[in-house]
């Protein structure tokens, strides 16, 4: 009887260690803490967070009845309005960097939502929409990522209300083309 109470008792023991492992790895894995800062800035009744990075966070929010395009810097003072001018709404939703995506609508789009990209400043905006092939009458970004490339989607009279997928991707200015150029045979130049 003895032997086998000891056995029990080693069970017991190793049943024991396993559960509070298990607990130990749940809680590192989950966390075991957050804290909650409001973005909401005063002024705006309202607002929404989509994205974050870099220790900022980007969405919209409510003014007037519109929707502005908002870069918070991590608390509800620390922030900038990306809403353009000639746009009534605007809404951020991916940032990577210093550069944050999202759309708008006003005079500007002829009120037709448009996809924008921002370096943090209302008029840093740049309209994606420009490089669409014709006949896009809408179109949406959503995510960027760390080499710039961004992904959103575009509607135009076939693809109904769904829309089709769009990879927007940074093409390098020619002044940046022109320096690879002379870096290039300048190397070539040195090995002669």
């Amino acid at each position: 009887m003895k032997l086998i109470v000891s056995r029990n008792r080693n069970v017991y023991l190793v049943f024991f260690v396993v559960m509070v492992l298990a607990v130990i790895s749940v809680s590192q894995a989950w966390g075991t803490t957050y804290t909650a800062t409001v973005l909401n800035p005063s002024g705006f009744d309202g607002s929404r967070a989509y994205g974050t990075g870099s220790a900022q966070q980007v969405g919209y929010g409510y003014t007037g009845g519109n929707t502005h395009a908002l870069l918070w810097s991590g608390s509800a003072a620390g922030y900038v309005d990306l809403n353009p001018s000639g746009f009534d709404m605007s809404t951020a939703r991916g940032i990577s960097g210093t550069q944050q995506v999202g759309y708008g609508t006003g005079s500007a789009t002829n009120y037709y939502e448009h996809a924008l990209v921002w370096s943090g400043t209302a008029s840093s905006r740049v309209d994606l929409h420009d490089f669409l092939p014709a006949g896009f009458t809408r179109s949406y970004a959503q995510a960027i990522d760390s080499s710039g490339n961004i992904v959103g989607y575009a509607i135009n009279s076939t693809s109904g209300s769904y829309g089709y997928a769009v990879l927007w991707q940074p093409v390098p200015e020619p002044a940046t083309m022109c320096m690879l150029g002379l870096g290039a045979l300048s190397l070539i130049r040195i090995k002669k």
